[in-house]
């Protein structure tokens, strides 16, 4: 126990008949700290208190802090210490004297750190030699110094957990760019996303190969890019499900399909693409159907194609044209600040909604048919009256007048100007006789 004495003083308040010699007088010292350790043997050196315990470990108390200095492998016994050679000496029971190194530097400058007597620990450090340095920063962490055990401390290790709990993502930064640790990035990494420091989040992501963080980040930021190297480099890694979900984020919605299908995932292929991807649906369930086949050949023959059994997929055509409709729009990626005017887009029945516009774009051909029917019978009579109105008088022909003659096309040959056709123009099947024209003319003038 180390102790304060209070002085003369209160000894001689008391009555000597009234002390009790095993107890003492408790009012003459102050408890400041307690050991709960069994002490063999103890010695003091300046406010260092040395001594072996119970459990043969060699050990020194500054303050409330305990420092173990070595485990002992047998029952040993305190000499001393010389300062002077920075020495402190045990023996056993066969009189073997053992020593162990104890700066007295150190000792001196965690009392003064202690008594929060920070110009004396910074005169005394100077003489702590080097290689003690990180025994220092842990007495300092312990205190509650860490920014000086962070300044102090050589240890990489040590000195990478002390940035990190203080925040100095910069000094941790440093730190692991030097020493490369998988461990350290994604622990960087971590605390770098608390503290919203998402560029250095990224960088310690990418080097601690963490997928899923960078599927976090990639989403979260709205780098289609990155989430698609993702996605390629999750397949050369195997990870499937982190692949998938790029994809499927970035709407890449054929690559899903082969994705699932190259891991034999056929099942939630042809759901996926009854879903998103219609058109391919027949290509999926046959691929389906010939896995299946080798083990249950009637549930492969159970499985319904849509090209075979339409009645089974209603909307199934209409299903295919939204697809191409939308086909276009996947390619383009939406900006996140694009998401009040898509709300809602979620919650839309895309086919009864091309259902709607199906019917009215029909209804409003049949009324525009119908327009223009009404039209051309209009203008058909508008028509029938004005040649009405146009047609002059019938005058009854005389009947010696000769009739009206019909023009004749000078410009064609004369043998198609006076009707007749040469023995040469007119082609007829063999043994058949070309009929002389002036015995036709000679008909016709008697019928008249």
């Amino acid at each position: 126990v180390s102790t304060q004495s209070t002085g003369q003083d209160v000894v001689s308040k008391v009555d000597p008949a009234t002390v009790d010699e095993e107890e003492g007088i408790e009012e003459a010292f102050e408890v400041l700290h307690e050991i709960g350790e069994r002490v063999r043997t103890a010695r003091w050196v300046g406010s260092c208190f040395l001594y072996t315990n119970s459990q043969s470990r060699l050990n020194y108390c500054v303050g409330s802090e305990v420092v173990t200095i070595s485990h002992l492998d047998r029952k040993m016994y305190l000499l001393g210490y010389i300062p002077q050679n920075n020495r402190l000496y045990l023996f056993d029971k066969n009189l073997s004297v053992v020593s162990y190194t104890l700066h007295l530097s150190i000792i001196n400058y965690q009392t003064a750190v202690l008594a929060q007597n920070w110009n004396l620990a910074k005169k005394i450090l100077p003489s702590i030699p080097k290689d003690q340095y990180n025994r220092v920063a842990a007495f300092l962490e312990a205190q509650g110094h860490k920014e000086l055990a962070l300044e102090l401390s050589t240890d990489t290790d040590h000195k990478f957990e002390l940035a990190i709990q203080l925040g100095r993502l910069d000094v941790a930064h440093e730190i692991v760019l030097a020493n490369d640790s998988e461990s350290k990035w994604k622990q960087l990494a971590d605390i770098a996303l608390s503290a919203c420091q998402f560029s250095l989040a990224q960088e310690a992501l990418e080097h601690a190969h963490d997928l899923g963080g960078q599927l976090l980040i990639y989403f979260s930021s709205g780098n289609a890019e990155k989430m698609l190297e993702l996605a390629e480099q999750a397949k050369k890694e195997g990870k499937n499900n982190i692949a998938f979900i790029a994809l499927f984020l970035t709407q890449r919605v054929n690559e899903c399909i082969d994705l699932l299908v190259s891991t034999s995932r056929l099942p939630e292929a042809a759901f996926f693409a009854r879903t998103y991807v219609p058109s391919r649906i027949t290509e999926i369930v046959r691929l389906w159907q010939k896995q299946l086949a080798k083990n249950n050949k009637r549930a492969a023959e159970a499985l319904a194609d849509p090209d075979q059994y339409p009645n089974l997929f209603p909307d199934f055509d209409l299903a295919k044209k939204v697809e191409r409709e939308l086909l276009a729009a996947r390619e383009i990626p939406q900006p996140a600040t694009s998401y009040p005017d898509h709300r809602d887009d979620l919650l839309r029945d895309l086919i009864q909604q091309f259902k709607e516009a199906g019917l009215d774009q029909e209804e409003e051909e049949i009324q525009e048919e119908e327009a223009q029917e009404e039209e051309h019978q209009e203008e058909h009579h508008v028509e029938e009256h004005h040649v009405e109105e146009q047609q002059p008088e019938h005058h009854q022909e005389k009947p010696d007048e000769a009739p009206a003659q019909t023009p004749i096309n000078t410009n064609q040959p004369q043998n198609q100007q006076d009707g007749s056709i040469s023995d040469e123009e007119l082609k007829l099947p063999p043994g058949v006789q070309p009929v002389d024209d002036s015995e036709i003319q000679d008909d016709i003038q008697d019928w008249e």
